[in-house]
């Protein structure tokens, strides 16, 4: 049973929930602060969220809206809701809560909500994408 804060009231468990939302997610590899050279594209500044899986490029996330609110941590989930709604889980809650739905790659981001990345040493200079349902990038 779970206590309630509010001693006037009786004490009950909340009601239990089982998640079937789809999302899209990428496992964290790495958590690096963008260059200094680099373009800002939030004000309090960039950080990259390298993801594990080949073939995706680095994830920017403004410091106070993403890292400062979630505190993402490697090894966990960046994950984007449907409605564009970004967000971390950790890899454990993430895991036993979601199964990885295998789909053939669309190369196209009109067609996705994930782009590739570009190949070769240096290709995220300029910092690739990840377009949201509103066409944004952040």
């Amino acid at each position: 049973m779970i206590a309630n804060q509010n001693t006037n009231a009786p004490a009950a468990e909340l009601p239990r929930y089982r998640s079937h939302k789809i999302v899209r997610a990428l496992k964290i590899k790495a958590i690096e602060q963008a260059p200094a050279d680099q373009e800002r594209l939030h004000s309090g500044g960039d950080w990259m969220l390298i993801p594990q899986e080949a073939g995706f490029a680095p994830i920017c996330v403004p410091h106070y809206d993403y890292v400062v609110r979630h505190k993402p941590q490697v090894g966990g989930y960046f994950v984007m809701y449907e409605d564009g709604y970004k967000s971390y889980s950790p890899a454990a809650a993430f895991e036993e809560g979601y199964t990885r739905i295998e789909e053939a790659p669309r190369l196209n981001p009109a067609d996705d909500k994930l782009q590739p990345a570009a190949a070769g040493p240096g290709s995220i200079k300029r910092i690739p994408t990840w377009p949201f349902p509103d066409g944004s990038a952040t």
